[in-house]
């Protein structure tokens, strides 16, 4: 209420920062229509990424060949709505537009371990260095929509995120220490917790196959 002149406000206009993303909401409309049709939908926040999904295929020349696709927290809420005893690999397609299946779902918080040319690396790997290789993924965005990026840091690193610097590239056997590891889709070699081995709550790594 404007108290001076007895003027009840009736609107608000919020102003959003640019990294909002503001989508229109599944069709819904103000209850007051505006004469301007790009004024009438009602616009949200897409906020967080809620998860990425991986394919992996082989192209016609046999070469290995990595895609993605980012479901936002948004679009997740969405879907559980309708079903609350829906599973999380039916929010995501089990194959992507060329026909690669569906190679793990990523979250933040699940860990990983790192091979640099083959999974069979990690078998022969003492359990400090299977430690060394340990990283969990702490977020993930997009870059120009071709490249999945992704950001991991090391398990057992306790610092503060200001004082960590990234750095970029695929991890390498023999490589300097890195707390934060960003890398793209294209070059991300790791087993997946959940899908390639589970942490016991004592921290042994099982390998599921």
């Amino acid at each position: 209420m404007n108290e001076e002149k007895g003027v009840p406000i009736r609107k608000v206009r919020i102003f959003a920062g640019k990294m909002m993303s503001p989508q229109p909401l599944g069709g819904k409309t103000h209850r007051d229509a505006s004469l301007y049709p790009y004024k009438r939908p009602v616009y949200v926040s897409l906020g967080s990424n809620y998860c990425m999904a991986l394919y992996e295929g082989t192209d016609a020349g046999g070469k290995l060949k990595r895609t993605y696709e980012i479901i936002s927290s948004l679009k997740a809420a969405q879907y559980f709505k309708k079903s609350a005893d829906k599973r999380d690999g039916m929010l995501v397609p089990q194959s992507d537009g060329n026909g690669y299946p569906l190679r793990c779902i990523l979250k933040a918080g699940t860990m990983v371990l790192f091979y640099e040319s083959s999974p069979e690396e990690l078998r022969y790997c003492t359990r400090a260095e299977l430690a060394a290789r340990l990283y969990k993924l702490t977020k993930f965005s997009t870059q120009q929509s071709k490249y999945g990026v992704l950001v991991f840091r090391h398990h057992q690193e306790a610092r503060p995120v200001g004082e960590l610097q990234e750095k970029g590239g695929p991890w390498k056997r023999g490589e300097a220490y890195r707390p934060l590891i960003k890398m793209l889709h294209t070059g991300f070699q790791a087993y997946v917790e959940g899908y390639d081995f589970d942490l016991t709550v004592t921290g042994e790594i099982r390998f599921k196959h």
